[in-house]
């Protein structure tokens, strides 16, 4: 249900800078993302699989930033157990460890840098999801990939310096 007290409260995010990131839903169907992840502050996470194919519960749509790992995802249960769960709940946490990672790395980058670098190392998955290439976002989310561009900008500095 949509809530203009969160939309004012993820535009002030956004204009302070914060990453907001959302699960996409459950619903398994297109043009399905749900509020707040279809809001225009946030950035929408569907689930895929270990092969990178889009969980058949994860809703997708035009309005997906990204996709992450969302199926048997080992997360805390009672009793400080562990269990396995699927949903772009498990899918959304990924996302948001990789933004942070990137901010801690540079404190200085906006919201759409941070995300940009995050998007733009984005693996395409689109040939085993026939038929959803706008329904998908930036494909498949990377860490080591958006990571190790630092790593390679680095070295190249270290490199034109000796």
């Amino acid at each position: 249900m949509k809530s203009d007290a969160v939309k004012l409260a993820l535009d002030e995010a956004a204009l302070a800078g914060v990453v907001v990131v959302a699960a996409a839903g459950n619903s398994g169907t297109p043009d399905s993302v749900e509020f707040p992840a279809c809001y225009r502050a946030s950035v929408a996470v569907a689930a895929i699989d270990d092969a990178d194919v889009l969980a058949p519960f994860s809703s997708h749509g035009e309005t997906i930033d990204i996709c992450a790992p969302g199926v048997s995802i080992r997360s805390s249960y009672k009793n400080g157990g562990y269990a396995l769960w699927s949903g772009t709940s498990m899918a959304a946490p990924w996302v948001s460890g990789g933004a942070a990672l990137l901010v801690a790395t540079h404190p200085d980058w906006t919201q759409r840098q941070t995300m940009s670098r995050i998007y733009d190392a984005g693996r395409s998955i689109w040939r085993i999801n026939a038929g959803l290439r706008s329904d998908l976002g930036a494909g498949a989310l990377d860490l080591g990939a958006a990571l190790s561009m630092d790593l390679a900008q680095a070295s190249s500095v270290a490199g034109s310096s000796q």
